[in-house]
C-alpha cells in the first residue's frame, strides 16, 4: 500500500513532549532502568550536571511514537537507530520530527526516514534513522 501523502522529503509532523522528573521516574519504572541521573536532582548535581537528563532510550521511544502517530498506526517499524549528540535536561520540552529520505522501489512499501530530537533551545540532541513498512 502507498500512502498518497508520503513523498520524498515529506516532513513528519513534530511531536513535542514535556519531560519532567515524574515522567522520567515513570519511564525508569516501566523499563527497569533506575539510574538516578535521569530523575534525582541532587544526584545529578553531585555528578556535575545542571539537573537530571532525559534517558536516551526514552528519546528513541519518541522516534517510534512520532512515526506511529504520523501514520495512525498503519505501519510496522522494521529498523530504528539513534545517535545521541547532547543531553536534554529534564523540565524542558523535547521536539521530535523527521523526514522521508527514501521511497520504495520494489513494491514492498518500506520507506526510509531520518529522525531527530531537539531541546527547547533548538539544539539537535539526537539523530537517527528508521525503516518503516507501510500497511
Amino acid at each position: 500500500m502507498t500512502h498518497p501523502n508520503i513523498t520524498l522529503h515529506s516532513q513528519i509532523p513534530e511531536l513535542v513532549e514535556h519531560c519532567d522528573s515524574r515522567r522520567m521516574a515513570m519511564w525508569a519504572a516501566a523499563v527497569r532502568s533506575f539510574n538516578p541521573l535521569h530523575f534525582d536532582y541532587e544526584f545529578a548535581r553531585r555528578a556535575g550536571l545542571p539537573g537530571p537528563n532525559v534517558n536516551g532510550a526514552f528519546k528513541l521511544a519518541l522516534f517510534g511514537r512520532t512515526i506511529h502517530e504520523w501514520l495512525n498506526g498503519e505501519c510496522s517499524i522494521k529498523n530504528l537507530s539513534s545517535r545521541y549528540l547532547a543531553m536534554d535536561i529534564i523540565e524542558t520540552d523535547i521536539r521530535c520530527g523527521g523526514e522521508v529520505t527514501e521511497l520504495p522501489e520494489d513494491g514492498r512499501s518500506v520507506v526510509s526516514l531520518s529522525m531527530w530530537t531537539e531541546g527547547s533551545d533548538g539544539q539537535k540532541t539526537t539523530e537517527g534513522t528508521a525503516k518503516v513498512q507501510l500497511r
